[in-house]
């Protein structure tokens, strides 16, 4: 069985969102010693997808930016971005086991491909762009269940594969429905889509088999969780991603894994120290300095879109002025010493924070708008995607030590 989806389309269209993952959900028949040596000859991929994915991020970065003001990424990074999708599928499905075929470095559509990534590009929300990593969250939570209990799936699929040649059925469909989940997340989260990647999480329905004489079994119908009225769809909600009871019931076990996985790990995992009301403290100090520092910018870049001359986003900047930020900054500075693992990132942080308060008013005492545009397009948004990976990083270090909890935490 292979999905059946829409073709991409690189350009803006008025109809419904799309994003999917084309693959076969029957398992093919490999190598065996192919199968056995898969992570090693996989590895010269992973290499290049860890270059491809920092310029990926970076891209993103500079598409939300522009996502903010347009409503839509650019075609050309679009386009970039929906073939690192696809690269990134590729490689996945051949390390674990879905292909046997080895992956080409090639983001654009290949007729021979046994892996594809299709989007449809339509108008994004500019609301939901601006608070694109809290929305994400959930969905990131469960990717994080998913990594941790897939494992056991894998290494099933690995011992298997190796004697036999040849993967489960209910194996591959459940490994490939939750790359299929992966795919999605990550196009929501580099705004090549406005979906989130919860639909079809399961798949889009169940195929129900029949014993036959011989003791084997066959498909002979097929239930969909979409309604009779949406079959004839041509997108995604046809249910065309159908699989067997058994892959469904895997996935399920495998959030369960990665739920008890995750509870142990955090709970006996590596000698952290014990989380103290200072850890607390930081924690809220990162966070509301990372608040301002997106308050500063938020002024900056409403004033583009009202303003016509330099003086009028001056008086703009001026007016709100940098209490938010300098504020924030100076009750970080005030919780040091900081704790031993996380000492450094957040002097590092301050130090992006200042930055950030530099550019804003280099922005202020530029002379023309030009000079002004080009200081937002390139020194903040550098200076802010360097602070949001070491505030991730730092409040990621505080928030897995012990007795730990943000609940009650203002944002």
């Amino acid at each position: 069985m292979t999905t059946d989806p829409p073709s991409s389309t690189i350009g803006l269209i008025d109809g419904p969102a799309h994003v999917e993952l084309v693959l076969s959900l029957e398992p093919s028949t490999q190598r065996r010693l192919s199968i056995f040596l898969r992570w090693l000859l996989a590895l010269p991929h992973w290499f290049v997808l860890e270059i491809v994915s920092f310029v990926a991020v970076f891209g993103a970065l500079g598409g939300w930016f522009v996502a903010l003001f347009t409503g839509r990424l650019p075609t050309g990074l679009q386009r970039f971005l929906t073939g690192y999708l696809r690269y990134n599928a590729n490689v996945i499905s051949y390390s674990t086991l879905l292909i046997d075929k080895w992956p080409s470095i090639n983001f654009e559509r290949q007729a021979d491909s046994l892996v594809d990534v299709e989007v449809n590009q339509v108008r994004l929300n500019r609301l939901a762009v601006f608070g694109r990593v809290i929305l994400m969250i959930p969905a990131f939570v469960v990717s994080g269940l998913f990594e941790f209990g897939i494992y056991p799936c894998l290494f099933t699929m690995w011992v298997l594969g190796s004697i036999t040649g040849r993967v489960p059925r209910s194996l591959h469909q459940a490994v490939a429905t939750i790359l299929r989940y992966q795919i999605r997340l990550n196009a929501y989260m580099f705004l090549v889509t406005p979906l989130q990647p919860f639909s079809g999480i399961f798949g889009d329905g169940v195929v129900v088999t029949a014993s036959v004489a011989d003791g084997q079994e066959v498909a002979d119908a097929t239930t969909t969780d979409d309604q009779a009225e949406h079959r004839g769809s041509s997108t995604e909600s046809e249910g065309s991603w159908r699989i067997v009871e058994g892959a469904r019931r895997l996935i399920v076990v495998t959030l369960v894994i990665g739920l008890i996985g995750s509870a142990l790990y955090f709970t006996f995992g590596p000698i952290r120290s014990t989380s103290t009301n200072n850890d607390s403290t930081l924690f809220r100090a990162v966070g509301n300095s990372y608040n301002g520092s997106v308050t500063e910018l938020n002024v900056v870049l409403r004033t583009f879109s009202t303003c016509t001359v330099p003086s009028c986003i001056t008086s703009a900047i001026e007016g709100a002025g940098d209490t938010h930020l300098y504020q924030a900054t100076l009750a970080l500075e005030k919780q040091a010493p900081y704790p031993t693992g996380v000492s450094s990132d957040v002097n590092k942080y301050i130090a992006y924070l200042i930055d950030i308060q530099k550019d804003v008013n280099a922005v202020a005492k530029s002379t023309t708008l030009a000079q002004q545009k080009e200081i937002v397009a390139g020194k903040i948004e550098l200076d802010l995607g360097n602070l949001t990976y070491r505030g991730i990083a730092i409040l990621i270090y505080l928030g897995e030590q012990p007795g730990f909890s943000s609940m009650n935490f203002q944002w």
